[in-house]
């Protein structure tokens, strides 16, 4: 039967662990990697390959472009850093928050280079915003 000495026996040991750790390390950073979804105002998509990327975008509702479809839960949209627009198309309930001329985050893909498929839609409030709670007092 074969002996090992025990220096080789802790470098072995030290050998498998570093390499699972390795490991652990690889498969994490991958599955955080299809989780990640970029940040960007609309006129930084003029260069890129944004198709099956998973983005948020965030900027103001340009006015006279929402429309909603009740029956279907269905809006669309047109996003503007007042440089380059784009447009949204989402299908769900709407934030409170949400009106033209506010500012939103979009979270999605691009599913062709004109229309961003968002999942979720974020509305933000100024810094002025009170809750409704406060005005009746």
């Amino acid at each position: 039967m074969l002996k090992i000495e025990p220096k080789y026996k802790r470098f072995l040991l030290i050998l498998t662990l570093l390499a699972f750790g390795c490991l652990s390390a690889f498969f994490a950073l991958k599955g955080f990697q299809e989780e990640v979804a970029y940040f960007k105002k609309p006129s930084e998509f003029r260069s890129e390959k944004i198709l099956h990327k998973k983005y948020r975008i965030g900027g103001l509702v340009k006015e006279g472009s929402f429309q909603y479809d009740f029956d279907q839960l269905e809006a669309r949209f047109v996003i503007t850093d007042y440089k380059t627009d784009v447009t949204i198309h989402y299908v769900g309930v709407l934030p409170d928050l949400f009106k033209e001329n506010q500012v939103v985050v979009v979270e999605g893909e691009f599913e062709n280079p004109r229309q961003f498929e968002a999942k979720l839609v974020l509305a933000k409030h100024d810094e002025n915003y009170r809750p409704p709670q406060l005005d009746e007092l």
